[in-house]
């Protein structure tokens, strides 16, 4: 149709045939031109929608991304809902078991503290109302402060407790005078829960016991057996005393090494006494700790 314009070269521009050939020149160019303006605006829409869709996919990735950390990862064993396969919230299946996330913490029982003579001597107990987990171990640190709220002593340790049971121990003869003491704590921390059926307790028992007095003390001895099958590589044996009137009266202990199976050792140990009460080994406590 514009064939002719490839020869306008060759042409002088007054042998234009007519006018409506011109008009034809017109439009031709002014299609180029739209041509070239709708690639322009084609190649900026092109563009625009690049930009926007890597846009949308970061917004999308970021939204995903939010919805798997803070959505997605609440569904877990933290989220204070029973969900996943949990047979209680956030315990049973495949979390935490709803025993061991549910244990009562050790308790601490008021503690006796004697006067040892100018020192100090305290008989703790600390119970484990868990019927199904012991605590094999766990570490505790004892303080005592005086009237002005000062640490005077402290005293670090580990000790056990078995399922549903309360463990007594003796700490003899601190390097603290009894009359600065104001204040006492026990701290428990690290706990190792394990079930009762991989911890269980030894059987043990006492036979021939007896008590005297000698000079300030009132001494205990007898024999302790062991009622296992293995042997026990430690055992302590702590005494309370308490008198007829039911005050606590003084506390002491004594350690035993090697206890073989179904076998027996003898022990003594001696309590602080003062003044002229008579006690008896009806007055006195046993309590064992025992470790294989």
């Amino acid at each position: 149709m514009f064939s002719w314009l490839f020869s306008l070269k060759s042409q002088p521009f007054s042998k234009i045939v007519n006018e409506q050939d011109l008009q034809e020149a017109y439009t031709f160019i002014i299609i180029w031109q739209a041509d070239i303006i709708i690639g322009s605006m084609y190649s900026r829409i092109v563009k625009q929608f690049i930009y926007g869709f890597g846009y949308l996919s970061i917004m999308a990735s970021l939204l995903v991304g939010g919805y798997f950390i803070f959505a997605y990862s609440r569904v877990s064993c933290f989220d204070n809902l029973k969900n996943q396969n949990e047979e209680e919230i956030d315990c049973g299946g495949g979390c935490i078991s709803c025993a061991l996330k549910n244990l009562a913490p050790l308790r601490v029982l008021p503690m006796k503290i004697f006067n040892a003579e100018g020192s100090t001597t305290v008989f703790v107990q600390i119970q484990n109302s868990n019927l199904e987990y012991a605590a094999k171990s766990f570490s505790y640190q004892f303080n005592l402060y005086n009237d002005q709220g000062i640490k005077i002593f402290t005293f670090d340790d580990q000790r056990l407790v078995y399922a549903g049971d309360t463990v007594s121990f003796t700490l003899p003869v601190l390097e603290a005078t009894f009359s600065k003491i104001a204040r006492s704590e026990l701290l428990i921390s690290q706990v190792d829960w394990t079930p009762k059926d991989t911890f269980s307790k030894p059987e043990t028992a006492f036979s021939n016991l007896t008590s005297k007095v000698d000079k300030s003390s009132l001494v205990v001895e007898g024999d302790i057996l062991n009622n296992n099958l293995y042997s026990l590589g430690e055992v302590i044996i702590n005494a309370l005393l308490i008198s007829p009137n039911g005050f606590f009266v003084n506390a002491s202990k004594t350690n035993l090494d090697n206890l073989s199976p179904l076998g027996s050792k003898h022990f003594k140990l001696f309590i602080p006494v003062s003044g002229s009460g008579k006690f008896t080994i009806d007055n006195v406590r046993l309590f064992v700790e025992a470790w294989r």
